[in-house]
């Protein structure tokens, strides 16, 4: 999903993109939050919780919004600010 220096992943090239489309839009804020989410044998990870512990839970409003209980969110401003990357995955 990064990436390397060379050949960026989708993370970055979307992050790039983003922050390319909304240098176009003058006059206006924009406020980017972003999780970062591993689903994986129907189980849902934070990838930026610093302690890994259970999975998250999955709620569902009545508009049919998806919630997942104590996710973290990052706020940026800036397309320079580099992600943070998740542990490497057990061998």
């Amino acid at each position: 999903m990064m990436g390397s220096k060379l050949s960026p992943g989708i993370i970055p090239l979307t992050v790039h993109k983003l922050f390319k489309v909304i240098e176009g839009v003058p006059n206006r804020e924009f406020l980017l939050r972003v999780s970062y989410m591993e689903i994986y044998n129907e189980n849902v990870t934070d990838l930026l919780v610093k302690q890994k512990g259970k999975p998250l839970e999955i709620r569902e409003d009545i508009q049919v919004s998806i919630h997942y209980l104590h996710s973290v969110l990052l706020s940026f401003s800036l397309p320079h600010l580099s992600l943070p990357l998740p542990p490497p995955a057990p061998a």
